[in-house]
């Protein structure tokens, strides 16, 4: 019998800390630096990437300027009280409650759906419990990781449909532009904090533990809000975009910590209760009146 090949085995070393990195090679050796992004404040604060980007000793100059959008005219969030609670169950059963609660927002809210989440484990469940039911749809799946192709590829692909449903992790929550009616309905599968066997976040997390702090709200929590932000952002991209949000994770309005979220993210107006009362909320927010053909 021939033996197969091994494959062999790499280690691919990364810093667990760049502060002190970004301190001296760059802000040490410029006379100015501007950095600019939408996602720089945790309930609009600094402190968090301040101290990420090793500002702290730099006295840096802060300020938030609002942006151009009418956010509370624009989108609209709602979140499903009828969900079950993410920290309170296995993966497989928030999987086939969240395919779901995606099919009825495909059936009667949006024509095109993009779909975030935080892991391509939750990601590929869930779009196994949809193929199930998939054949009596009129919507098309597509979906990170189970068809081949970069993001570039997935979002040309979705843009042929009238009527589908594009799944992505990773860098679908950042950089990917579907303005007007490239999109109608964003939906967030589950809060993006970082898998907590996550080796770089893991090590991260010892050094906090090690000075005496608290991993979950030093860092986890942060970085969560932050790229909560970046996802909630791919919906309204111009001044004349409309959309909704749905939020399947109920955390974002009963955890202890939902104050961090929810004043970090642009205004929306929040709507919770049972998913069948919201959608014919949201149906009625998005389109009122100008309903087009076939949905």
């Amino acid at each position: 019998m021939r033996k197969g090949r091994r494959t062999p085995s790499a280690f691919i070393p990364q810093p667990v800390d760049l502060a002190d990195f970004f301190a001296d090679r760059l802000f040490m050796k410029k006379r100015s630096v501007i950095l600019t992004s939408a996602t720089l404040t945790v309930r609009g604060r600094f402190a968090y990437m301040t101290r990420r980007l090793g500002l702290d000793e730099f006295y840096p100059l802060c300020r938030s300027f609002p942006a151009s959008f009418r956010y509370e005219e624009q989108a609209a969030l709602f979140v499903p009280a009828d969900m079950p609670l993410a920290s309170a169950v296995s993966v497989e059963t928030y999987a086939e409650a969240a395919a779901a609660a995606i099919t009825a927002v495909a059936r009667r809210v949006g024509r095109r759906l993009l779909v975030l989440f935080p892991s391509y484990e939750l990601l590929k469940m869930t779009v196994e419990a949809l193929k199930n039911d998939e054949a009596d749809e009129p919507f098309v799946l597509i979906a990170q990781g189970v068809q081949s192709g970069s993001p570039a590829k997935l979002i040309r692909t979705f843009l042929q449909f009238e009527r589908a449903v594009l799944f992505g992790t990773s860098g679908f929550w950042e950089g990917v532009d579907l303005p007007g009616d490239a999109l109608d309905a964003l939906i967030i599968a589950r809060l993006p904090f970082a898998p907590p066997d996550d080796p770089v976040m893991e090590a991260k997390s010892e050094r906090i533990r090690a000075r005496g702090g608290d991993p979950f709200y030093e860092l986890s929590l942060p970085e969560a809000v932050l790229r909560l932000k970046q996802g909630v952002g791919r919906l309204i991209r111009t001044e004349r975009d409309k959309g909704v949000v749905f939020v399947l994770d109920r955390r974002l309005t009963n955890a202890p910590y939902r104050a961090d979220f929810l004043a970090s993210l642009p205004p929306f107006p929040v709507h919770e209760g049972g998913l069948l009362e919201l959608l014919d909320a949201a149906d009625a927010w998005l389109w009122q009146g100008r309903r087009p053909n076939g949905v």
